[in-house]
C-alpha cells in the first residue's frame, strides 16, 4: 500500500429508495400513481424508512368510500415484499365473528395471502403493480364482508390450519397422507433417503415423497414450519 494511501469508507450501503440514484423509488411512484392516486410515499429519513399512505377509494354501487391505508417498505425492499395496513383500523369484527374472518391481524396488519402463496417477485421491477391491485381487492372484499358477512372469494385457514391446507394442496392428496408427512416436512421426524416413505407405501423415501417433502419445505421455509406446527400434537392436526 502506497504511503499515505487509505482506503475509502464506503460507510453503510444506501436504503433501496436512494440506490441507483432512487430508480426504483421513480418508477414505484409512477405505477403507485396510475393504480393508487390517494395514497403518496413518504421517506422517515431518520429510521430509512419508505411508507406508501393515503386514502384508498373503493367505489361499492356507485359510492365512493375512501380507506385510509399505509403500505410499510421493508429495509430490504424489494427482496422482501411491502406490508398492508387498515390504518385507521377501520374495519372491526362483526358479531359473532372474528377479526381472523376478515384476514387482518393486530393493529390493522392485513393478511392478503397465505406466505407461500404470494407472488412477489424480487426479481420483478414492476412487482408493485400486481401487489397494489390485489391491495384493491382485498379491501373491496372488506367493503363486500361489511355487508355480507362471508368472505367473497378463496381463502385458507387461520393459522396452522391454513399450511396444512396448503401442504395437502402441495402433496394433492387430503389430510391423512399430511399427517403421515408433516413430521419429515417438519424434520420432527428424521428420514433417510433409502429409507422407507414415512406414507406407507413401502417405497424408498427419495423414490417416493422425498422431492414433494422438500419442495414444500423449500416454499414455506423452516422457521415458518417449526413456529406453525413445532408445539402442537401432531396426532390431533
Amino acid at each position: 500500500m502506497a504511503a499515505g494511501y487509505f482506503p475509502q469508507n464506503r460507510g453503510a450501503a444506501k436504503p433501496w429508495y436512494e440506490a441507483n440514484a432512487g430508480a426504483r423509488l421513480d418508477r414505484d411512484r409512477s405505477i403507485a400513481a396510475q393504480i393508487v392516486p390517494g395514497l403518496e410515499f413518504r421517506i422517515d429519513h431518520a429510521r430509512k424508512l419508505a411508507f406508501l399512505e393515503g386514502e384508498l377509494v373503493i367505489t361499492e354501487c356507485g359510492i365512493p368510500t375512501p380507506i385510509a391505508v399505509r403500505i410499510e417498505f421493508p429495509p430490504d425492499y424489494p427482496q422482501t415484499e411491502p406490508k398492508v395496513f387498515d390504518s385507521n383500523e377501520r374495519f372491526q369484527k362483526l358479531p359473532g365473528k372474528e377479526l381472523s374472518d376478515r384476514h387482518l391481524l393486530e393493529k390493522g396488519r392485513c393478511c392478503l395471502w397465505l406466505p407461500p402463496k404470494s407472488g412477489w417477485s424480487k426479481h420483478n421491477p414492476d412487482a408493485l403493480r400486481q401487489f397494489l391491485l390485489e391491495v384493491v381487492v382485498f379491501f373491496d372484499r372488506q367493503m363486500i364482508y361489511d355487508v355480507t358477512g362471508k368472505w367473497p372469494g378463496p381463502a385458507y385457514d387461520h393459522g396452522w390450519k391454513g399450511y396444512r391446507e396448503f401442504i395437502e394442496e402441495e402433496l394433492g392428496a387430503g389430510s391423512d397422507l399430511a399427517r403421515k408427512l408433516i413430521p419429515a416436512i417438519i424434520k420432527r421426524e428424521r428420514v433417510g433417503r433409502n429409507d422407507a416413505c414415512p406414507c406407507g407405501s413401502g417405497i424408498k423415501y427419495k423414490r417416493c415423497h422425498l422431492w414433494p417433502v422438500e419442495r414444500i419445505q423449500k416454499r414455506i421455509g423452516t422457521q415458518q414450519l417449526l413456529w406453525m406446527f413445532g408445539r402442537l400434537d401432531l396426532s390431533q392436526i
